[in-house]
């Protein structure tokens, strides 16, 4: 079908541009660009890819014309928003089923088990990124909408931006595209909250933007100047931010009061430094010095700010379960304010680690959200005697030197796809297997056990996409699975 020319084939074209200037504004690749501008010419309702055309253009045109990788961009695009779509239909399904009771942990299990499933099939960053960017260009689009009948529309895109997108994109490290996408939904999922939170930071604004400039001049020097400490840096950095509304509104849920205006770390600045390393030094004393030399940088801090005892947290020495580790500590400053005539004390957040700290951080507790999801307690109370995320697992073990984000999603992608199965299941929940376990066979056991438990059938008929398959079928990951 050639759309070009009609009102539908213009709005697709508008919406194309639109999503390719966003990629441009995060200085993507020609290849991402040009697959941008295909993708959102495409009508996923003619079917994939391979089976239209795009603007009339058939698959060995675009091919011919764009280049292999610009149609797998597209290829893949198109096979990550059918997961997708496949995912919503299941669950869809199992709340007609179970009469719309799902519990929140269930909800949060089967969100990270999308997750995992779209990372284990995608083995380019950029079809992620794609997707995202795509997600956020459609609510750019719905938020200038506010038609009453749009309105579960415009939910269900909030929802899968805060549970689904949003993380992804925190993955790649695309910070831009979470911020937008978090605040977009936030408006439209939460419009009271949002209101009140904004307000509040509104008129905080000037504070919060005097406490940030102030400490990070302050502490930079303080480090800088500290002869002792910087002698045995290789490399030290300081940044700051504050929370956005989104951020915000996350923390006061999880305050017991509830309270805004208690939040301690709307504004946050963090150390992460590399020791240089003495000669002849092991790793394990060399990683000893380093974490005694996150106790001085916090005494440095100290002797600028007064800290709130009660709210630091030491987490190089008792890591979290997810083998997270950092110093965090509660500083105080007394800001001028109105031309000096009022003095008012703020408080901020402090972090302290070193490099290797920070890496396990950004990407350590990564993988271990991605084998067993943020909302799954098992294997943290199996080991919360760990020090460390690699104490937890071998295949929990990361490398260290990710350059960003993006390589990261590629590493995962290569850990999921050789170790696990994701796969849709007949109670319409997304099932996680072990590669070396994951046969018609290994289902028909796992339903035996279910069933010899609650009193169903001791054998049962595997079939998969509706075709009956022998027990020896391999499974792959979307298979939709049921039973006869």
């Amino acid at each position: 079908m050639n759309a070009s020319g009609t009102r539908e084939g213009r709005r697709r074209a508008e919406n194309s541009v639109d999503l390719c200037l966003l990629l441009g504004e995060l200085d993507m690749d020609i290849e991402m660009l040009l697959a941008a501008m295909l993708v959102g010419t495409t009508n996923p309702k003619l079917g994939p890819l391979k089976q239209t055309s795009v603007a009339g253009a058939k698959f060995q045109d675009l091919k011919r014309h764009f280049g292999i990788k610009v149609v797998r961009l597209i290829e893949s695009f198109e096979h990550v928003t059918h997961l997708e779509s496949l995912a919503q239909h299941h669950m869809t399904q199992r709340s007609l089923e179970v009469n719309g009771i799902i519990t929140a942990e269930e909800k949060t299990e089967q969100l990270d088990q999308l997750r995992n499933l779209i990372l284990s099939e995608v083995a380019d960053w950029r079809v992620v990124a794609l997707r995202v960017a795509s997600h956020l260009q459609t609510m750019r689009i719905m938020a200038k909408n506010n038609e009453p009948k749009l309105r579960l529309t415009n939910n269900k895109l909030a929802i899968e931006a805060l549970s689904l997108h949003a993380p992804l994109a925190h993955r790649l490290g695309i910070h831009q595209l979470v911020a937008e996408l978090q605040d977009l939904a936030f408006k439209r999922r939460y419009p009271r909250q949002n209101a009140k939170i904004r307000e509040h930071m509104t008129a905080h604004k000037e504070a919060y933007q005097a406490v940030h400039d102030k400490a990070t001049k302050d502490l930079t020097k303080a480090l800088e100047s500290n002869d002792e400490f910087m002698s045995q840096m290789e490399s030290v950095t300081l940044v700051g931010r504050t929370k956005e509304p989104f951020s915000m509104w996350r923390k006061v849920l999880r305050q017991k009061n509830r309270n805004v205006e208690e939040v301690s770390d709307a504004v946050a600045l963090r150390v992460v430094f590399k020791a240089i390393r003495l000669p002849n030094e092991t790793d394990a004393e060399y990683d000893s010095r380093s974490a005694s030399l996150c106790y001085d940088a916090i005494r440095i801090i100290e002797k600028c700010y007064p800290t709130v005892e009660s709210r630091n947290k030491d987490y190089v020495k008792y890591p979290k379960a997810n083998g997270y580790r950092s110093l965090h500590a509660t500083a105080l400053m007394e800001c001028d304010l109105k031309d000096g005539k009022e003095k008012t004390v703020h408080p901020f957040e402090v972090q302290v680690r070193t490099s290797s700290m920070h890496q396990q951080a950004e990407y350590g507790v990564a993988a271990h959200w991605a084998y067993k999801g943020e909302g799954s307690s098992s294997i943290i109370k199996q080991n919360l005697k760990s020090k460390s995320l690699s104490t937890l697992d071998s295949r929990f073990h990361v490398p260290i030197d990710f350059a960003n984000g993006c390589e990261f999603v590629n590493w995962l992608h290569e850990q999921l796809q050789s170790q696990k199965v994701f796969v849709f299941g007949p109670d319409g929940l997304i099932w996680d297997l072990e590669k070396n376990a994951a046969t018609a066979k290994d289902i028909n056991r796992r339903l035996y056990m279910k069933n010899f438990y609650t009193g169903g059938k001791s054998s049962v008929e595997i079939m998969v996409q509706g075709m009956q398959v022998p027990y020896d079928y391999v499974l792959r990951n979307g298979d939709a699975i049921s039973v006869a």
